[in-house]
């Protein structure tokens, strides 16, 4: 920015085991999104390495970054974006039409999905024609359906009301307890935060505290 540089993460080092559930909280700006866009490949770092199973993808090529992040990474934001003209079913099957699979078993891993969630009901359901509640859960659908290992979720019970979000987080705590899904969460939220085994606070671009709740 001009003369001045600007770290949105600075001196950050963490290692996340497979099938932890992490808690990431703090302030706005204090780089929470900016380490789950790398997480997620979304961002490169300008320094430094980001490993998944191992391998550096910071490394890795457009291409092979987008494959990476199909194959691995499902994301669930605070808004739905769900696509307004698809019903849920579809919204669900978007990530496997880039895996080129047939319509049956696009449909089939869809509908399945959609049953993990509780939507068996409202496969033919537009989002206008959902509840908040169940546009975050179509959306969590949509992030499983191709059963990654890694579900990245950007304050998802932000656009919620204290019930539907109590919802989504039992809904997050069965998909990491039963599939044993990574789950990094971004919240602002100190008492969501407690519910999960291990939270990571972060302020101005750094880790603070990287604490294992009891």
């Amino acid at each position: 920015m001009g003369d001045e540089t600007v770290h949105a993460l600075a001196g950050v080092s963490l290692s996340v085991m497979g099938g932890e559930r992490v808690a990431i909280l703090g302030p706005s700006g204090s780089g929470k999104s900016s380490l789950l866009n790398l997480v997620g490949l979304l961002d490169r770092p300008t320094e430094g390495r980001c490993r998944i199973d191992g391998q550096d993808v910071a490394a890795l090529d457009s291409q092979a970054r987008a494959r990476l992040r199909n194959e691995k990474i499902g994301f669930v934001f605070q808004h739905f974006h769900l696509l307004p003209n698809l019903t849920a079913l579809d919204n669900v099957a978007l990530p496997l039409h880039y895996a080129r699979m047939p319509r049956r078993e696009i449909d089939e891993r869809a509908a399945a999905a959609l049953v993990a969630v509780g939507l068996s009901a409202r496969q033919v359901h537009r989002p206008e024609q959902l509840s908040g509640g169940e546009r975050q859960r179509v959306a969590i659908a949509r992030a499983i359906v191709r059963t990654p290992s890694l579900l990245l979720a950007d304050e998802p019970t932000g656009s919620l009301d204290s019930e539907n979000g109590q919802h989504i987080l039992e809904l997050i705590e069965e998909l990491n307890r039963v599939q044993r899904i990574t789950v990094l969460m971004i919240t602002h939220d100190a008492g969501i935060a407690a519910r999960f085994p291990r939270c990571i606070h972060m302020r101005d671009g750094r880790i603070l505290a990287d604490l294992f709740n009891e």
